[in-house]
C-alpha cells in the first residue's frame, strides 16, 4: 500500500481512529487507499462532486423533520394567513 502511494507521488493518509473505523481491521483501510483512492475514476467523480456541490445555491437545512412535514407546517401557515386576511378585512 505504502509504495503504491509512494511511487505515484502521494502521500499515504493517516490511519483512522477507532473512533471513526470501529472495530474494522487496518486490512480494509489498506484495500481503500489502495484499490479506491488511487482509483483515477473514483478522483475523477470526486472532482466533478466537489464541483456539482459548490454550483449549489442553498444547502437543505431542514433539521431531523421529513420534508413532507415542513411542506405541511408551510400549508399551515398560509391557511392561517389567509383567514386572518379574511378575517381582517370581512369582519
Amino acid at each position: 500500500m505504502l509504495m503504491t502511494l509512494i511511487m505515484q507521488g502521494l502521500t499515504p493518509p493517516p490511519p483512522p481512529t477507532e473512533k471513526v473505523f470501529g472495530d474494522r481491521d487496518i486490512s480494509d483501510w489498506e484495500w481503500l487507499c489502495d484499490n479506491l483512492y488511487t482509483d483515477q475514476a473514483y478522483q475523477n467523480r470526486c472532482r466533478i462532486n466537489t464541483i456539482n456541490r459548490n454550483k449549489k445555491i442553498y444547502n437543505h437545512c431542514g433539521g431531523s423533520r421529513p420534508f413532507t412535514k415542513h411542506m405541511e407546517a408551510e400549508e399551515q401557515v398560509s391557511i392561517w394567513y389567509c383567514l386572518n386576511l379574511v378575517a381582517e378585512f370581512h369582519y
